[in-house]
């Protein structure tokens, strides 16, 4: 699930290949677009809202018209796409696949082919941005993570370098400011790293199981995490002290997010449920249930008014956040 920069739409993949394309305000979808042959695997808006990129599990991209639909392009990566994303300057188009490799097409010339760069070992299966899109990490359930400089994408070497301690990466997320990375792992524990030295700064003790999803506050002061035990914990990411202490679901989260303006945090797992707490309180302010399968994917629309939730069967639900906290 992804919204649109300009929060008015938002988009869907699912199994059965098709994608659904919602009136944010309405709440509801209005187009299906039904082009691709196998599963949606990636989604992702332009910086301007005027395109759509779409990639399944095969070797295709679709680039969309948002104002007509109208399929523009279609290119092909040398292997399934599973991440997609723009520089923030909508110049490139960004794609992480399923062997490792990151590739880059220009935007501004029919999406002609640009660079591609092989510093993953296995399928790039998350590529999280700072808040400024000036620095990226990518990775998957390999060792370590590649933290890069998106400026020298650019450049026939581009800054990038490995960020962990050898052990399996589940999740990873950048601070907003870029400086530091927490990384997930299968025994429980999180760790922030400085980006630029590769230094391990912070260790994180909160979950008895493997670490699913991680997510830094707006204001990069904060650390959520879910984990495979159904704890959801928010620590001080600078001091790893236990901020809140959110109650269990009871089921493996697979899914985190802070709203943009830091007062909420959404977790959703394996219950088909998707819950918001209120930060101030800790207390559950809202709960979802309207899905019948584990719920995989959470995202705040970016003025905050709407969260969207996927889940494993392929329905997604978007509802209006009105909440007196």
């Amino acid at each position: 699930v992804v919204y649109s920069p300009n929060g008015r739409l938002a988009a869907s993949g699912s199994d059965d290949c098709s994608i659904l394309i919602w009136n944010v305000l309405d709440k509801i979808p209005f187009l299906t677009l039904k082009t691709h042959n196998e599963p949606i695997s990636a989604l992702a808006f332009s910086p301007n809202s005027e395109i759509l990129v779409s990639a399944a599990q095969a070797n295709e991209i679709i680039i969309w018209d948002t104002a007509t639909w109208i399929e523009l392009y279609h290119i092909a990566p040398p292997t399934p796409a599973q991440t997609l994303a723009f520089t923030s300057d909508g110049l490139f188009l960004l794609a992480g696949t399923s062997d490792g490799t990151l590739t880059i097409w220009n935007a501004t010339d029919d999406f002609t082919p640009f660079a591609s760069w092989k510093l993953n070992q296995s399928a790039i299966v998350f590529m999280e941005f700072s808040a400024d899109r000036r620095v990226m990490v990518t990775g998957g359930l390999e060792r370590d993570c590649v933290v890069w400089d998106v400026a020298s994408l650019y450049t026939p070497q581009p800054n990038a370098r490995p960020i962990g301690d050898g052990r399996v990466v589940y999740a990873a997320a950048l601070s907003p400011d870029g400086l530091r990375v927490v990384t997930a792992f299968d025994d429980g524990v999180c760790v922030v790293w400085d980006t630029a030295s590769g230094v391990a700064l912070v260790e994180l003790h909160e979950h008895a199981g493997p670490v699913w999803a991680v997510a830094f506050s707006p204001d990069g002061s904060l650390i959520v995490s879910g984990a495979d035990d159904g704890s959801v914990r928010v620590v001080n990411s600078f001091s790893g002290e236990r901020v809140r202490d959110l109650a269990d679901q009871g089921a493996m989260i697979n899914a985190v997010a802070f709203s943009p303006d830091g007062q909420f945090v959404s977790a959703g797992g394996a219950d088909k449920t998707a819950r918001l707490w209120s930060m101030r309180t800790g207390e559950v302010v809202l709960v979802c249930n309207e899905h019948d399968d584990d719920v995989t994917h959470l995202m705040f629309a970016p003025n905050g008014a709407t969260l969207a939730s996927g889940s494993l069967e392929g329905s997604v639900y978007i509802r209006s956040i009105v909440v007196v906290d």
